[in-house]
């Protein structure tokens, strides 16, 4: 409330226009005297109004006005007329005035523009008949007014006690106007309210609704309050009950093991369903004999509750071109594909920038990838999560058939957990790894229930972000998870899943895309794991193109790198035996603590595998095993299509033969 005198100023006849001052988000209403900052448009006017009658206009601008407009559109059509009690420089060194609010003006026309604006008015005062029910709505105001301020922090007896003495009904409306609950528009509108009793009403209602507002903010207060202090007073009670089972020597196991879940609890920051059912099921749990079956059942769901890694993410801020780097050492290849990664990432490291990443529009694709056996489906997903720099998690779907699987159980039964979903989130330890739904096709059904139907929620991303398992009852967000399904067949999966998912197709690789594949990752990966250093042995590019087209027949390479294991052990034989040769000596003859520790001197030059190696290798495995390949296996195709066609020769004369006797 601003400071004015209670008596109604003396007005003094009105001049036919005055200087004007226009006010930039302030409002000056009669009664009261503040103090206003000149700046250099507005000293003129006011050195003017000393000068002559120390009178001046105070208009506040418009919300709407245009900057570039003339002055006289850009000003509210009321302001007041006031009386300059004092000028001079402001107590932070600013020049300034000190004025006294007279009387509602009607802004008329602009006379004079420079040096100073120079506007004609027409005085609004007060006009208004004591009666009772204005008498009535005096005593409403005070009555609301001195509500609010009960209620208001810091606000002092004497101000209570000003506003309580306010006898004018248009000195009390105008006076509440520099509450700092009014906005700038509020302030306008009651600055243009002519009729007193209209005013009084506005002011009543306003001061009710900021009543009620402050008495709900009070009441949240004192909850919060008497919350934290309930809280405080039970840590206290423990702590001395800690205390006394221990001097007692009664410090029980179950005991330590309910503080240790109470503050993992606090510690796991969960939403605020979750904390509820918590702390709901640790009372419960607290009241429970522990040698009741149903105390390890509630301490097993809270121990599942607490470490869910609930709203905890791994993910680093995205770099395009780190990722670009990181799936070209991972791939060969797979153009389409990274390019799709890579815009996925584009777009989300833009969104993040702009501070968008959050809501509908952040919210994880799910993507799809569908080729042929040993193209690099997985081994995809594990490179976009050490793109993204996320954890990652590989859930194997081939032959799952119960819904349980994926939703969990629910608690009533007898071991009952989690499903698999929430179980890969809390072993990632994060809520946004990069889960990898493997072999989504070979998904089957019986009469426990469709999982394909189950992961219609999981793979939706409008549904997905209150994920709800069987066996928590919890909604769990899984809208930060980035789902990768893989599949061979396309057409088994459902339709409804289909469509939650962005397909992207891979095909098999070319011959060349093979041999660099080869040379890139498969060969280095089989060397380590037959103990093979680069420097004891080399492939020839022409052995391992005789190995694709001779000895493999399929679209990616696994075969390719099985076949390269088999022929590096020939090599790891052929090293082996020409060191025992060279010593003359057994394997045996060495003593088992020197052959553990000696390591094997590199040969003196490498092996060598070409084609004829290659040849050599396979002729001897061709001995031992059943031919599968195309070159060692010419002699069983021709005897498998020669039974093929033997057997189509008898049918077909046993049906010539059935004719003839029709």
């Amino acid at each position: 409330m601003s400071e004015a005198n209670q008596s109604v100023p003396e007005i003094p006849p009105a001049p036919e226009s005055l200087p004007l001052i226009a006010l930039e988000g302030a409002v000056v209403f009669p009664y009261t005297v503040i103090s206003l900052t000149l700046d250099s448009e507005n000293e003129a006017a006011a050195e003017a109004a000393l000068k002559s009658n120390r009178q001046v206009l105070l208009v506040p601008r418009r919300l709407d006005a245009e900057s570039g407009a003339p002055l006289a559109e850009q000003l509210f059509h009321v302001g007041v007329e006031a009386r300059i009690e004092q000028s001079g420089l402001l107590p932070g060194g600013a020049s300034g005035i000190v004025v006294r609010g007279l009387v509602r003006v009607e802004l008329g026309e602009e006379v004079q523009r420079a040096p100073y604006p120079r506007f004609t008015f027409t005085r609004r005062p007060d006009v208004f008949e004591r009666t009772p029910e204005l008498e009535q709505l005096m005593v409403e105001v005070h009555a609301a007014v001195d509500a609010v301020l009960d209620l208001r922090p810091g606000v002092t007896q004497e101000i209570r006690n000003y506003v309580r003495s306010i006898d004018d009904p248009g000195h009390l409306a105008d006076n509440t106007g520099y509450s700092p609950d009014y906005t700038y528009g509020e302030r306008l509108e009651l600055l243009s309210t002519f009729d007193v009793v209209e005013r009084l009403i506005k002011v009543r209602e306003f001061y009710r609704k900021q009543l009620a507002l402050l008495e709900v903010q009070a009441r949240l207060r004192q909850e919060v309050q008497e919350g934290s202090a309930r809280q405080q007073r039970e840590f206290y009670l423990r702590q001395q009950l800690r205390a006394i089972q221990k001097e007692l020597g009664e410090d029980s196991p179950e005991a330590v093991e309910l503080e240790d879940l109470r503050e993992k609890l606090a510690a796991a920051n969960l939403p605020e369903v979750a904390r509820k059912e918590a702390e709901r099921e640790l009372a419960r749990l607290e009241r429970i004999n522990a040698s009741s079956p149903e105390y390890q059942m509630v301490r097993t769901y809270l121990e599942w509750v607490a470490e869910l890694p609930w709203g905890k993410r791994t993910g680093h801020a995205i770099d395009v071109a780190h990722a670009r780097q990181v799936l070209d050492e991972d791939h060969y290849g797979l153009q389409k594909v990274k390019e799709r990664v890579l815009e996925y990432l584009a777009v989300k490291q833009r969104r993040a920038a702009l501070g968008e990443d959050g809501g509908r529009a952040g919210r994880e694709p799910i993507l799809a990838f569908v080729g042929p056996p040993g193209v690099g489906k997985t081994s995809l997903g594990q490179s976009i999560a050490r793109a993204l720099g996320r954890s990652f998690v590989r859930m194997s779907l081939g032959g799952v058939r119960d819904e349980a699987e994926l939703r969990g159980f629910r608690r009533t039964y007898i071991g009952s957990q989690p499903g698999r979903i929430i179980q890969e989130l809390r072993r990632a330890g994060a809520a946004d790894p990069v889960m990898l739904l493997d072999e989504i096709d070979k998904l089957g059904s019986d009469y426990r229930g469709d999982p394909a139907a189950a992961l219609l929620e999981v793979l939706d991303p409008e549904q997905n972000h209150t994920f709800t398992d069987h066996y928590l009852n919890l909604p769990f967000d899984l809208s930060q998870v980035l789902f990768i399904a893989t599949a061979n067949n396309w057409d088994t999966v459902p339709p409804a899943l289909r469509d939650r998912m962005e397909v992207i197709e891979l095909s098999g690789y070319i011959e060349d895309e093979k041999v660099r594949i080869a040379q890139s990752h498969l060969i280095d990966r089989q060397l380590r794991a037959n103990g093979l250093r680069p420097a004891e042995a080399v492939i020839e590019e022409a052995a391992i193109r005789a190995i694709i087209n001779d000895y493999t027949r399929e679209a990616g390479v696994r075969n390719l790198e099985r076949n390269i294991g088999a022929v590096l052990r020939k090599v790891v034989r052929k090293i082996a035996e020409e060191g025992q040769e060279a010593t003359g000596e057994p394997a045996a003859a060495v003593a088992p603590e020197e052959r553990e520790g000696a390591v094997p001197a590199p040969p003196a030059a490498p092996v060598v595998v070409d084609v004829a190696f290659v040849r050599e290798a396979w002729a001897v495995r061709a001995s031992t095993t059943r031919p599968r390949s195309a070159l060692t296996s010419r002699a069983w195709r021709r005897a498998w299509c020669g039974r093929r066609w033997a057997a189509t020769s008898f049918l077909s004369r046993r049906w010539r033969l059935r004719a003839s006797l029709n």
